[in-house]
């Protein structure tokens, strides 16, 4: 994921923004921004923010960096020399004439992968054209493998050691657990068509073919990435690199159970804002004994033999129920036989999204109640994702926490009312986030207060084209923020125009986990479809009963989305 026009204008406003000036919000958000630019290699004059743009190589020098990687190899004179001739012979060096010339020279003579790494090697590390050679040298090495590689594309020898990387071709630990599952569902005739005559058994379990040590780093690498998950959210930073396509973590080594986890805090931002939340459930349900008082502290006397006053704290115990969420991901017989391996990122992807979109939906409109508060998922029946807690906006309307934003709509003053009626729980912004939907987003960008630079200068909206804070609050979009509702805050299914937004405590809520992932698989004959199963586990709790007196969530409603 490059970076965007608006992140790199957002870089450079907070950059010439003098380090007196900015926030302690902004110097976070300078920060993030610097790494993620670190991880995608994008330059930067660190005085002034504008981009610096790399000379590329030359023809002369990308012609000279072959021929040397080449005669590294122990190339007989002759072959060098008719590489050589055959980039002269194609004028312009592109990758495509390097690859040409090589091919017609070499062809499977040598090992292609240690040409390509020969090359790789040689590569100057500074210059952003080196990646497309690099790129032309992996592109060849999978061509010359290929010519030489009849078997099915299902193939995978099980009794073989797998490197643990998501580079050259090899499955990382996730990805061979994920196609171990999917084998165990592949019927005994697809297997043997398959086969490509090497005797590949069945695999008996999730983690045939991988070895304990393997098995052990995997598991230690997933806890890494929540524990560094939670120190992000903790130090109020965005989670950038923490799983997902582009961001680094495809070549981190986890287990299933925690690259779908990492997904799933990749995918949904609040599941991510409320990582630090979290709470380890040892049983379900789990008793979490909770201090609701502290204790009093009182004048003491100077005069020996006074016994000062004392006062104890309050107690209490929040139970937490822990309730599945399951998704299935269905792929045909057809799959099996002929791109199992090609589908798996597939797979993870699908069941990484659907598991953040259904927790999200959970988390911010869910309802326990016999007739829940939207008249659409009452007639969905029991098993709608947002019947497994009750949410946010419940907890709002249950509360009496709310505000009508009928007069004036999306307005600042609006929002700075919706955060006075929080109280003492609305006084730090850091310890808040407000979440709203896409048209509710929309609206802030347009803000007066923050919109134009002879109000804010380069970080006005109109330039940047984000609203990432209001106040100092974070801002988060969600889709699953309704805004078909009616003028009371819920979807009846009549009036359907009116938008909401919640403004939420984070530290006044909590997360129960009861476990991680667990993926399992089966087979519809009569459908000739194969299924991918995944569940897990959550529970979500406010430490104390949001009311008029406890203002933990907010909510803001009745406004023309």
């Amino acid at each position: 994921m490059k970076l965007t026009p608006e992140q790199k204008a957002r870089l450079k406003a907070l950059i010439l923004k003098a380090k007196a000036d900015r926030t302690d919000e902004e110097a976070v958000e300078l920060r993030g921004l610097k790494a993620l630019a670190l991880d995608e290699k994008y330059k930067y004059d660190e005085a002034t923010g504008d981009e610096i743009v790399e000379e590329p190589m030359g023809a002369s020098e990308v012609k000279s960096i072959v021929i040397d990687a080449l005669a590294g190899l122990g190339l007989d004179a002759d072959m060098v020399k008719q590489i050589k001739e055959g980039l002269d012979a194609k004028g312009e060096v592109t990758a495509e004439s390097i690859k040409l010339a090589i091919t017609e020279a070499v062809g499977g003579k040598i090992d292609a992968k240690e040409l390509s790494t020969l090359i790789e090697a040689k590569m100057p590390k500074d210059l952003l054209t080196s990646e497309s050679v690099k790129t032309m040298f992996a592109d060849l090495r999978k061509e010359m493998q290929e010519d030489t590689r009849k078997a099915s594309k299902m193939v995978f020898p099980i009794d073989a050691a797998m490197p643990i990387e998501s580079r050259g071709g090899n499955l990382s630990v996730a990805g061979k657990q994920l196609l171990n599952l999917c084998l165990q569902g592949v019927s005994d005739s697809a297997l043997a068509d398959s086969d490509g005559g090497r005797g590949i058994e069945r695999p008996k379990s999730m983690n045939d073919g991988i070895t304990e040590v393997q098995l052990a780093e995997a598991a230690h690498s997933g806890v890494a990435q929540i524990t560094s998950m939670r120190k992000a959210a903790r130090l109020g930073q965005k989670v950038l690199t923490a799983g997902g396509a582009n961001t680094g973590a495809e070549f981190v080594p986890t287990d299933l159970s925690s690259e779908l986890q990492s997904r799933l805090y990749l995918n949904s931002e609040l599941a991510a804002a409320l990582i630090m939340n979290e709470v380890q459930m040892p049983t379900n349900p789990f008793q979490f004994p909770l201090v609701t008082t502290r204790p009093t502290f009182y004048k003491g006397s100077e005069n020996p033999g006074a016994d000062p006053s004392d006062s104890t704290s309050g107690t209490d115990n929040i139970t937490l129920t822990a309730a599945k969420l399951i998704g299935i991901c269905k792929y045909s017989y057809e799959a099996d036989e002929d791109s199992i391996i090609a589908i798996l990122p597939f797979l993870q992807e699908q069941m990484g999204l659907s598991a953040s979109e259904a927790l999200e939906e959970a988390l911010v409109n869910g309802d326990t109640s016999t007739v829940h508060m939207d008249s659409d998922v009452q007639a969905l029946g029991a098993t709608d994702r947002r019947r497994l807690f009750k949410g946010l906006r419940k907890l709002a309307l249950a509360g009496s926490v709310t505000s009508s934003f009928a007069t004036g709509g999306v307005a600042a003053s609006n929002i700075a009312a919706l955060r006075k009626m929080m109280k003492i729980w609305g006084v730090k912004p850091s310890e808040l986030l407000l979440i709203c939907g896409p048209n509710g987003y929309n609206d802030i960008i347009q803000l007066d207060e923050t919109l134009t630079m002879d109000k804010v200068g380069n970080s006005a909206r109109i330039v940047t084209g984000i609203a990432p804070q209001i106040y100092g609050i974070p801002v988060l979009v969600s889709s699953a923020v309704r805004e078909n509702l009616n003028a009371s805050g819920v979807y009846d299914d009549s009036t359907v125009t009116k938008g909401s937004m919640l403004l939420m405590h984070k530290p006044s809520f909590m997360v129960g986990v009861r476990r991680g992932f667990t993926v399992e698989t089966d087979v519809d004959k009569a459908q000739q479809l194969n299924s991918v199963i995944a569940s897990f586990r959550r529970d979500f709790q406010p430490k104390e009963t949001p009311s008029t007196s406890l203002p933990l969530v907010a909510m803001g409603y009745n406004y023309d989305a």
